[in-house]
């Protein structure tokens, strides 16, 4: 009998964990979201204003626009060619028409969201968010952008409270690491294992999993994707996991707890 209510209340106990380490992850996605959503609001405000593309006028207003919002590491205004024509800070000059933003942003004609680099002036990991100008015909003339230091993502994960030896970790579209708490800068900008990748990628915005990590801990994760409205794949993934250790030490103390023992 002890056996049997042993076994239930550990169900019980990994159940509950689970559940709430899924919460988790559903309030940091709401938050990441809130936190785009205002980004594509800026630049959407900009590329509308008439002057964003004359270069002392869009100058003045990226500088003030940037000292509204601290956390971008710039704001700025690229032609069709894909030239800087202006920005808040200054910035290395430099053709920008290869960048999965700049293409996406042109050729799509809506918000956009790039992939891991380094910041040129710091070497401070950045993801860029880029949003069409489009003239009076809806032809896409630019794009103003914003580049967001990933330490801005970070900071959301200051609201998870998970037990000692989780981590939480961000992966761009293409696998690279965005964000890993803890040992940032020990895997930041390095490829994701495959098969954390592989359990992430599929029809399902979110989910769970058991896997072994980088470090060799197994643990409980869970997860979710976010994709940009029309694209078919997603440009991050996030995820949360819990040492599958720890979950069965909570559910022995409770049981030893609860029989009291």
């Amino acid at each position: 009998v002890i056996g049997a209510l042993g076994l239930k209340n550990r169900e019980h106990v990994r159940s509950q964990a689970e559940l709430e380490l899924k919460r988790t992850v559903d309030l940091l996605g709401h938050e990441n979201e809130t936190l785009i959503a205002g980004i594509r609001q800026v630049l959407s405000t900009l590329s509308h204003s008439h002057d964003i593309m004359e270069v002392p006028d869009a100058t003045r207003l990226l500088k003030k626009v940037q000292s509204e919002h601290p956390s971008y590491a710039n704001i700025y205004v690229v032609n069709s060619a894909g030239s800087i024509l202006a920005s808040a800070l200054p910035i290395f000059k430099r053709n920008l028409s290869d960048r999965k933003y700049f293409r996406g942003a042109m050729t799509k004609k809506k918000f956009s969201v790039g992939e891991f680099v380094l910041g040129a002036t710091n070497g401070r990991p950045r993801l860029h968010f880029a949003y069409p100008i489009l003239s009076s015909r809806g032809d896409a003339v630019g794009t103003v952008v914003a580049a967001i230091e990933l330490e801005m993502f970070g900071k959301l994960i200051s609201i998870a409270k998970l037990p000692e030896g989780s981590i939480i970790a961000l992966t761009d579209h293409a696998g690279k690491r965005l964000y890993r708490y803890p040992e940032t800068e020990k895997f930041i900008g390095l490829d994701d294992l495959p098969r954390m990748m592989g359990r992430m990628r599929g029809p399902a915005d979110e989910g769970t999993f058991t896997e072994k990590g980088v470090d060799g801990t197994r643990r409980f994760y869970a997860y979710r994707t976010f994709t940009l409205p029309g694209e078919d794949r997603p440009f991050l993934y996030m995820r949360a996991g819990v040492p599958t250790s720890r979950l069965n030490t909570a559910a022995r103390k409770e049981f030893i707890t609860g029989m009291g023992l």
